[in-house]
């Protein structure tokens, strides 16, 4: 498998700033099989999204639209094109979401679970790494109630060996007060807080094996 080279890898992950996307959780990529999308995230109904979360979840459902109307928006603003982080890094690799091979099994679904268990097992496609690099990825996984999803992101910046500046898709970014001109975005070019706190214990620096070699 050929992936794309470290400096192509980036451009597409930068320029999917300017491609308005929302995040949802288990959005983003394709399927093996499937054309290839131009965009990182797929195509998306939020008014169905919603409806469908009311029944499944009310709770999440009225904290998603408190924050909707927190923002002064409505199910009709939001982008038509929704992603979650680790399929902004599979669409940015150019890689199927499902199947992947990892550590060693070839039917794996690319989130942060698989991502972490490649790392720490067959290192198929990610290594662990002592230290940040532009090009590798700051990733925690889920830890069951406690934790019920992790994260992943692209490091963009590094100081004294520690990741300083990162492009990832995650809601909080959505919520962020566009810079005139810009639609707001769920992928954005952020410091670090997502991985500071409670979960800095769990967070890795992962390598992307193509992008060590030589």
């Amino acid at each position: 498998m050929t992936l794309p080279s470290l400096d192509d890898t980036l451009a597409r992950a930068r320029s999917a700033l300017d491609m308005p996307t929302l995040y949802w959780l288990g959005q983003g990529g394709w399927t093996a099989g499937q054309r290839p999308l131009p965009t990182p995230g797929r195509p998306f109904d939020p008014m169905a999204a919603l409806t469908a979360l009311k029944a499944d979840n009310p709770a999440k459902h009225a904290a998603y639209t408190d924050g909707l109307q927190r923002l002064g928006l409505t199910a009709g603003d939001l982008p038509r094109s929704a992603c979650d982080c680790s399929g902004f890094v599979a669409w940015c690799l150019g890689l199927p979401r499902h199947p992947v091979a990892l550590n060693g099994q070839a039917d794996q679904w690319l989130y942060t679970d698989s991502i972490v268990a490649d790392a720490l097992g067959r290192r198929h496609l990610f290594t662990p790494l002592n230290q940040a690099k532009v090009g590798a990825l700051l990733v925690f996984p889920s830890a069951g109630h406690r934790r019920p999803v992790g994260h992943v992101a692209w490091i963009t910046a590094v100081t004294d060996g520690r990741a300083a500046r990162i492009l990832h898709c995650a809601p909080q970014n959505f919520e962020v007060e566009p810079t005139p001109g810009q639609p707001r975005n769920a992928i954005a070019e952020t410091g670090t807080t997502v991985f500071e706190g409670e979960v800095a214990a769990d967070t890795m620096v992962v390598g992307v094996n193509a992008f060590l070699e030589g």
